[in-house]
């Protein structure tokens, strides 16, 4: 396959749309993110796309073509969302594979109003903060962009409680494509239970609703902490889509 160069990623939208159910696709597209292959630069029928320990493939055609960029992130994704047709060639390069789904939620446009207990303050995200994201287990978080910097400029959208100066929760735009936010939480361990991940994300929402965005959620059916964070937010299931989910260690 050709590796795309930044300049002509919008050559890629006739297999990634702008309406694509992953939020994340467009943003990697319209701010030139990170890397993609296609198997003809003019007429594309075939593409894959990868940035932050995620791969999306779409299209059709020989998947053996998809052996030499896969092979060049095998050890630094987790999963690969796309159809079950490319499960054999998937498999035949990563270890490990499991068959997984992730499930989109979409939100009723009703802001929630939750609140973090008193020992926390729910604020926004800022440098120091962005950060301090992997300290809640969940350094996926920061994936899709380069750095604080990036982050900030791109959308500087996001709501961490903090105690103590510390980052204990946060609710952050993982995918942020111009009219659609998917939201990623992640809390640290010691404080699960307490209601932060709503707090922080019903403080993200208003924001959202007040700049006529609408919020997004994905995660695993069995996830039942996010899900239930996403119900009493004020989303419902709408869609679920197959990935591939790989358990190697990253070197």
């Amino acid at each position: 396959m050709i590796e795309v160069n930044k300049s002509d990623y919008d050559k890629l939208k006739p297999l990634f749309p702008d309406d694509h159910a992953y939020v994340e696709i467009p943003m990697l597209i319209n701010d030139r993110r990170g890397k993609a292959w296609v198997d003809d630069l003019d007429n594309p029928r075939l593409g894959f796309i990868y940035k932050g320990y995620t791969g999306f493939i779409e299209g059709e055609g020989d998947a053996e073509q998809l052996i030499e960029p896969l092979e060049s992130i095998k050890f630094h994704t987790w999963e690969i969302c796309c159809t079950l047709d490319f499960g054999d060639i998937i498999r035949k390069v990563l270890d490990n594979v499991i068959n997984k789904t992730n499930v989109l939620f979409s939100h009723d446009g009703v802001h929630r109003n939750f609140t973090a207990p008193s020992e926390f303050e729910i604020v926004n995200i800022d440098s120091e903060l962005f950060g301090q994201l992997d300290e809640t287990g969940e350094d996926w978080l920061l994936a899709m962009y380069d750095d604080a910097d990036d982050f900030l400029s791109s959308n500087g959208m996001g709501f961490a409680a903090v105690q103590n100066g510390k980052l204990i929760s946060a609710a952050t735009a993982f995918g942020f494509d111009g009219r659609r936010v998917n939201i990623g939480i992640g809390t640290h361990p010691d404080f699960q239970r307490l209601g932060l991940s709503k707090a922080c994300t019903s403080a993200l929402i208003k924001v959202l609703l007040s700049r006529n965005l609408e919020p997004v959620w994905i995660t695993g059916p069995d996830n039942i902490a996010s899900r239930t964070v996403a119900e009493k937010n004020g989303f419902t299931e709408t869609q679920r889509l197959p990935i591939f989910w790989t358990e190697m260690d990253k070197q």
